[in-house]
């Protein structure tokens, strides 16, 4: 499997990029692989995997390869969600957990992020305020009070499985290079 950068690096790009490509193959395939950087004349980066035992999915791939930020969206005129300016950018924590029988994502902002949470949430008192990674809506909940502190707690109806995915993704965006998918090659 080989990827391919979208920009040229940085050698600390390259380092966080090269241990975040290892870290989320690990997790979609379930297996450990060898991975080989390689320079470009233009300065872009070749990430080849090796040792991979079985084919990726079209969605394993984007998975893979593109950033997926997180989001908080308001209801607009015509009903649809529209961006509220916050997302990952100011996050200074996330994890998840389990409480009161439900899986939880829990994130913590810090600096602007936590006066833009607390604003946006002033504003949605009892109305809904929902929550995207990607274009995927992870929740919708109806917001019941400001949130001053900055730490939010999103439950919805996650497995283990999916909150740890949504956990990756988002850690992943934050530091995330998008790359490009170059190709494969079976050898038997």
């Amino acid at each position: 499997w080989v990827f391919r950068s979208q920009k040229a690096l940085s050698v600390a790009e390259v380092t966080r990029t090269k241990e975040h490509l290892q870290q989320r193959l690990q997790w979609l395939t379930g297996t450990r692989s060898s991975l080989t950087v390689l320079p470009t004349r233009e300065g872009y980066f070749l990430f080849a995997f090796t040792g991979v035992s079985h084919a990726l999915s079209d969605l394993q791939v984007f998975t893979l390869t593109q950033s997926t930020p997180l989001k908080w969206k308001t209801k607009g005129d015509a009903g649809l969600w529209v961006d509220s300016g916050l997302g990952s950018q100011d996050l200074e924590q996330i994890d998840f957990g389990y409480a009161q029988g439900q899986w939880q994502l829990r994130l913590k902002y810090q600096g602007g992020g936590v006066e833009q949470l607390a604003q946006l949430t002033r504003q949605q008192v009892n109305q809904p305020l929902a929550i995207f990674v990607g274009d995927r809506l992870i929740s919708s909940p109806i917001i019941q009070e400001p949130i001053l502190e900055g730490e939010a707690v999103i439950t919805g109806t996650f497995s283990q499985a999916e909150v740890e995915q949504l956990v990756q993704a988002i850690r992943w965006a934050k530091t995330a290079v998008n790359l490009d998918f170059v190709g494969a090659t079976a050898i038997y």
